[in-house]
């Protein structure tokens, strides 16, 4: 399957929380044996309303990649506990065949 998720990581954790994040998706799309197909840094941007305890900006990933159903599930459980991740989304796109 494919899947693009979007990941907003805590502005106080940007550098390290982008570096762990990104960790995350290459381990659980390798062990899994899928692979990213297209990654890119959105950069610090602000959110339209405040978010938990008064947050106001956040560090977006974006990310496509190809992966089995049970590298989805893993990689949310990761993404879930995760200190430096603020929000993020997972979306299926599809079969295999169309990641071109």
């Amino acid at each position: 399957m494919i899947y693009e998720s979007a990941v907003v990581v805590h502005p106080e954790h940007q550098e390290k929380g982008v570096a762990n994040v990104e960790k995350i998706f290459q381990e659980v799309t390798a062990s899994f044996e899928g692979e990213i197909a297209f990654q890119e840094d959105w950069g610090l941007r602000s959110f339209p309303q405040e978010r938990q305890k008064g947050l106001e900006k956040g560090r977006f990933l974006y990310f496509l990649f190809s992966a089995s159903p049970e590298a989805n599930t893993e990689l949310n459980r990761r993404l879930k506990i995760s200190e430096e991740t603020v929000n993020y989304m997972v979306i299926s796109k599809g079969k295999e065949e169309n990641l071109e």
